[in-house]
């Protein structure tokens, strides 16, 4: 195909002189009637003779022009190389024409006439966006307003819509697969062409979407195109709402951390700096994290002059949490962003004080350890928690822990000075009338919660008001067993002061019950392992050392079996010093002190159990039955063979239990186990003197 311009019609203009010079004489086609001339150059059989009449006379142009761009469409395969030519050179009478004989604006040109008008177009810049593929790319990159307008009013086209091209049949394919790109509209973002863009928003508006979801202004931002930014952002109605990947123009400006272009964008559009991303695969953001808002993004990615941007605009909620109820601060604390967080909190963003106190003593930050301190609130919880979360996460910087000691130490005297604050509302709370045993949640009445919160003045002063001290948590604690379990010294202090009053015995330990449904604090102290809870319980008459706790699930326990399943050899030497205590009683499932300790493999309490006098020989056979059936790789290691050596050493061996044992060994692979046994047969039963030699090597094995 002939492809040089000056062989189609749209570029001859033919003039008065030029025809006169060249033809002296009047063409002969000129007396015939244009349908003739029609006629004529529709049965011509190439484009070089259509163009030679054509350029006859002007009679003959105007009639044979139509036929020529009609044999363009028919040479061209319908793709219309006259509307290529026109679109590139804005030749708009040549485009108009070239559309009335039907050329198509979305037809696909082959890759020759792209390469041809990159060569003669050196506007096109591919690598920017510039596309050739059809007419309304060529207009779109060349930011052509009228020739847009043209193939808008002439044509019928829409430049934001996605253009359709048929794609190639894979095998076995049933029908033409089609393939889609981006609106056109988009190439003069890519050019970054102000005024035929400013045109698109006027026809179409700014909600408008590539392919991938993208809007306008996420794709002016991404590809950095300022004047397509300005024009978008002229548009006082500009919403940007969330595109692709659940990100906008604000979300796209804030990854790329700049700080104007942020600015630009919540002055002049109306973009929301509060929007939530509902997605959670950003890797730079805190793991798990889902419902991302624009400030949470610029505190993961650590850009400084955008918070401050944000924060800077009142409409920035700067405690918004998303779905995971994760506020901006919150991430700039566990990225270590102290700068970051500086910004926040100088604008007001609410903090959680013990898990910023506990990452800045992780990170040696002492200027925030020490700020931290001064700006908290202290009570007596409080305290002594940042006291023991200091000392043992600074134990390895002693000049670090010294300040904030110090610190702390202020605002313990602080705190000591003002102590009355302490019943300061609750007085005056009674004094206007408020019930003092009144629990909003149930479970949880003013007694039970001073005791669990620790605040020994604030228990004090309620049990000097007559508080009520017959209740309980859901859980079943009192609140003598609640004082125990949070290890209040004091409010355990303050509570056994009241056992002295006949009136308040029952109300605190049900000294005449054997068995309940609730725990005592008998059984929270040997369950804590608290050794001077233990003592000191024990040495009140009133406390009950055997009574059983029924529980709803699992085995009734007494407290010597929370001690031994706690493993607290203390503990359990303290119950089994006290006279009172039942050594022999077994819990729900019929198991025995001992019983249980081996079943926690709580060796320590096993080897001290088995020692006692009391419990010499009780039930004994249970347990090495439960021991010996436990094959080698179970919890067997060498202290449970030092302790099935010791029983077997201890039981008194009869043929009966000697038998059981080693059925139960056998059948569970202790060969060790059968071994032991036969030796202590052949030791405690009685042997002829003269058979005593074949046993020595076996008593040789034993004593090792």
């Amino acid at each position: 195909m002939n492809t040089k311009p000056n062989q189609l019609a749209k570029t001859v203009h033919l003039s008065t002189g030029a025809t006169t010079a060249n033809h002296p004489k009047p063409c002969p086609w000129s007396r015939c009637p244009d349908a003739i001339l029609q006629a004529v150059a529709a049965r011509l059989a190439n484009r070089a003779d259509i163009s030679r009449l054509a350029r006859a006379s002007r009679q003959c142009h105007r009639a044979a022009n139509p036929v020529l761009y009609a044999f363009d469409l028919r040479d061209d395969n319908s793709r219309a190389s006259a509307l290529l030519w026109a679109c590139c050179l804005s030749k708009a009478d040549t485009a108009r024409m070239a559309l009335a004989a039907g050329a198509d604006p979305n037809a696909e040109w082959p890759p020759s006439l792209w390469q041809m008008l990159e060569r003669h177009a050196p506007r096109f810049d591919p690598a920017r966006g510039a596309s050739t593929r059809n007419a309304l790319y060529v207009v779109a990159s060349l930011g052509d307003v009228d020739m847009a307008r043209l193939l808008i009013e002439a044509g019928g086209v829409d430049f934001s819509k996605p253009v359709q091209y048929p794609a190639e049949a894979a095998r076995g394919c049933v029908g033409q697969p089609v393939r889609y790109e981006d609106p056109p509209l988009f190439s003069a973002i890519s050019m970054d062409c102000a005024e035929l863009l400013h045109f698109f928003l006027q026809t179409y508006g700014d909600d408008v979407r590539d392919l991938s979801g993208s809007t306008m202004l996420t794709r002016a931002v991404r590809e950095q195109r300022p004047a397509a930014l300005r024009t978008i952002l002229r548009n006082e109605d500009c919403s940007d709402p969330l595109g692709a990947g659940d990100v906008n123009g604000l979300i796209q400006a804030v990854y790329k951390g700049d700080a104007g272009l942020v600015r630009l964008i919540l002055a002049k559009s109306r973009s929301d700096p509060n929007v939530i991303r509902r997605r959670h695969d950003d890797s730079r953001c805190h793991g798990g994290i889902h419902g991302q808002t624009p400030l949470v993004v610029a505190v993961c990615h650590g850009h400084e002059d955008v918070v401050r941007v944000l924060c800077a605009d009142p409409r920035v909620d700067i405690n918004l949490a998303g779905p995971n109820h994760r506020a901006p601060v919150f991430y700039a604390l566990t990225q270590h962003h102290w700068g970051l967080v500086d910004v926040l909190l100088g604008h007001g963003a609410a903090y959680d004080a013990e898990l910023a106190f506990e990452l800045a003593c992780l990170h040696r930050q002492r200027d925030w350890m020490v700020r931290l301190v001064r700006a908290t609130t202290f009570d007596e919880t409080r305290l002594e928690y940042w006291y023991k979360m200091g000392r043992s996460l600074l134990r390895e910087s002693a000049a670090h822990w010294s300040e904030v000691e110090l610190e702390l130490d202020k605002k313990r005297a602080v705190f000591a000075k003002n102590w009355r604050r302490d019943t300061a509302l609750p007085w005056i709370l009674l004094e206007a009338g408020s019930r003092i045993d009144y629990a909003p949640c149930p479970g949880f009445p003013p007694i039970i919660v001073a005791v669990l919160s620790g605040r020994c003045r604030m228990t004090k002063f309620l049990i000097e008001k007559g508080a009520k001290l017959n209740v309980w948590t859901p859980d079943g604690d009192g609140p003598l067993a609640a004082a125990v379990y949070v290890n209040s010294a004091e409010c355990v202090e303050a509570l056994l002061a009241v056992l002295e009053d006949a009136d308040e015995k029952d109300a605190i330990e049900d000294i005449n019950e054997e068995e309940s449904s609730r725990p005592t604090a008998l059984i929270r102290a040997a369950g804590g392992n608290h050794e001077g809870f233990v003592r000191r319980l024990l040495g009140r008459a009133e406390v009950n050392p055997n009574r059983m706790w029924i529980r709803d699930e699992g085995p009734w326990l007494t407290p010597l079996t929370v001690a031994c399943i706690m493993d607290s050899v203390a503990c359990v030497q303290l119950l089994c010093q006290d006279g009172r205590t039942d050594l022999k009683r077994m819990d729900s499932y019929t198991a025995t002190a001992l019983l249980t300790a081996v079943r926690k493999a709580s060796w320590d309490v096993a080897f001290y159990l088995l020692g006692l006098e009391r419990l010499r020989q009780h039930r004994w056979r249970e347990v090495g039955e439960f021991l010996f059936s436990l094959s080698p790789g179970y919890r067997y290691d060498a202290r449970a063979v030092e302790f099935a050596t010791e029983l077997i050493r201890r039981v008194h061996m009869t043929d009966e239990i000697a038998t059981s044992w080693k059925q139960i060994a056998t059948g569970s692979g202790n060969r060790h186990i059968v071994k032991l046994i036969d030796l202590e047969l052949a030791r405690k039963l009685m042997i002829p003197p003269c058979s005593a030699e074949r046993f020595q090597p076996l008593m040789h094995m034993y004593k090792e």
